[in-house]
């Protein structure tokens, strides 16, 4: 009796063994797989380029002309992108977590979005925002929406979506200068813009968008309106105005 006991212990350890071994295999193998899926990944890349007329903005060193025949250089450009999605048949298909991105263009680097989407992922248009949003801008202030980044006024008036300071003819004096801080978040304060390009080639892993400040610039006369520092109607004018600056540049 004692003999067969202990066959049937043996045994039932035996079982208990080869059970926890073999939910070990399971679990590596699973851990395998969730480590093999998350190396399937494809990397998008996302370049945001400066242009006057559809050539490249050339910063702090020429002297640009808009339709009104009035001359200015540019020495700060710098402008949020945010919320970037992926969408298929108008369909979302992937959205970009923590989506702030602040473009600068005396930061080379800053001015190209690397994202990471699954290797398997089709789609045919991206779309994101120009700024943030209205639930951002009372969000945590992380990242490049840190307020010592420039580009935030204070909890009323919110972050500044675009911002663009030179001066006029050139000429570099405090008489001569020109700043459009173009922001806001309130009710009928609202700057931010939203828009959305279909790509000419699907799949695309490098997307170029253009930022023409002729398009924003062509129409200002420099001499009546040349200083907007908050939240108004005169912001939200121009920031309809900076949405017709963006575009998708094809290859």
């Amino acid at each position: 009796m004692m003999i067969r006991k202990m066959k049937m212990s043996k045994a039932f350890f035996l079982i208990l063994i080869s059970g926890f071994l073999l939910s070990m295999k399971i679990s590596s193998t699973t851990l395998n797989d969730i480590t093999s899926n998350s190396k399937k990944l494809k990397t998008i890349s996302l370049s945001f380029l400066p242009l006057f007329k559809n050539e490249n903005l050339d910063f702090k060193d020429k002297i640009y002309e808009n339709e009104n025949s009035q001359k200015f250089s540019i020495e700060t450009l710098k402008v949020y992108i945010s919320k970037i999605k992926f969408l298929n048949k108008n369909n979302e298909v992937f959205v970009e977590t923590n989506s702030f991105h602040l473009l600068d263009i005396d930061k080379t680097e800053s001015m190209l979005i690397k994202i990471q989407i699954p290797a398997t992922l089709q789609y045919d248009e991206i779309q994101f925002g120009i700024g943030v949003d209205s639930v951002s801008n009372v969000g945590p202030m992380i990242g490049d929406l840190d307020p010592t980044k420039g580009m935030y006024w204070t909890w009323k008036a919110g972050y500044i979506n675009f911002k663009l300071e030179g001066y006029r003819d050139g000429i570099k004096s405090r008489n001569q200068e020109f700043q459009f801080h173009l922001g806001g978040y309130m009710p009928g304060e609202n700057c931010f813009q939203e828009t959305h390009f279909a790509l000419s080639q699907k799949n695309k892993t490098s997307i170029k968008i253009g930022i023409d400040i002729f398009d924003f610039m062509h129409q200002i006369d420099l001499n009546k309106q040349n200083h907007i520092m908050s939240p108004g109607e005169e912001a939200v004018s121009l920031s309809n105005q900076l949405l017709k600056s963006f575009k998708l540049i094809k290859e």
